[in-house]
């Protein structure tokens, strides 16, 4: 992408007698597709043993501009190579809940516009209320349709939406991965650090998903989580592990590697020869 702007710009300074009508973007992923959507590129689609080109201007003029401004931020919510979706809500639905409305689509073109928006509240909250539509709700609370949802029983419990507090850093994530699709053009963007109050933390030399501030359930519900192992509570199969909890005395476990004691790093005691040289200062 940054090089086709500067390719075409040396094809005007040399005074070539063509000039390209189109080109053509060799990408196997689709988040190209998102930025390029305002260019006027063909990408070639492989179907079965046969390759055919998709016009992507002409799928632009179809949707308009302000919705193809928007598609780099309606990619980073519902979920693309670095954030996370939302589980068992595919992108087709939302498409087209989007492509009904302009309000949506304001609200997505502001994704990524600003590392730092300004007005930060007044976005999460517009992205909140797309959240709740997409899980078939007007509503302004996702905490409200969460507990609707459960009540009803008309979900898993693994595809709820997120509660707010996840929703919000999600949103974070988004926000700034749309930013960086953003400045694809950039050749030197500057992009600030995404742990930075961009919804990633570090995990010690790694980069990690701040999935929630909140604790992961109240603490009397906690308490009623338990398990029976016979493995050490290492894998998935221990509900408390699973839970991302540690077990706990009402847990009937053996061998178990998951107590809190076991999780927490050991407190390094102070020798006799520190106390030794403090006693003779």
């Amino acid at each position: 992408m940054l090089y086709l702007p500067y390719r075409l710009q040396r094809i005007l300074s040399r005074r070539m007698p063509f000039f390209p009508t189109c080109c053509t973007i060799f990408s196997p992923g689709c988040c190209v597709e998102t930025v390029v959507t305002q260019a006027s590129p063909w990408i070639p689609k492989r179907v079965k043993h046969r390759r055919r080109y998709v016009d992507v201007s002409s799928i632009a003029r179809h949707l308009g501009r302000q919705f193809c401004q928007a598609l780099p931020g309606f990619h980073a919510l519902t979920g693309c190579d670095t954030t996370s979706a939302f589980s068992g809500k595919g992108k087709a639905a939302a498409f087209q809940l989007v492509m009904s409305s302009e309000v949506y689509q304001r609200t997505l073109k502001l994704l990524g516009s600003e590392f730092a928006p300004v007005n930060l509240d007044q976005l999460l909250s517009a992205c909140e209320r797309l959240v709740c539509a997409i899980y078939g709700y007007e509503s302004d609370n996702v905490d409200q349709v969460r507990y609707k949802l459960f009540c009803a029983k008309a979900a898993e419990s693994s595809q709820l939406p997120p509660t707010r507090d996840a929703l919000y850093l999600h949103i974070r994530r988004a926000n700034f991965q749309a930013g960086i699709w953003q400045r694809a053009l950039e050749a030197q963007p500057v992009v600030p650090d995404p742990t930075a109050g961009h919804g990633w933390i570090t995990a010690g030399e790694d980069l990690a998903i701040h999935w929630t501030t909140l604790p992961p359930a109240p603490r009397d519900v906690l308490l009623l989580l338990s398990c029976q192992c016979r493995t050490g509570c290492t894998s998935g199969r221990c509900s408390c592990h699973h839970a991302g909890l540690p077990c706990s005395d009402v847990c009937s476990c053996q061998n178990c590697q998951n107590m809190a004691s076991a999780l927490q790093p050991p407190v390094h005691e102070p020798s006799d020869n520190a106390q030794d040289s403090d006693g003779e200062a």
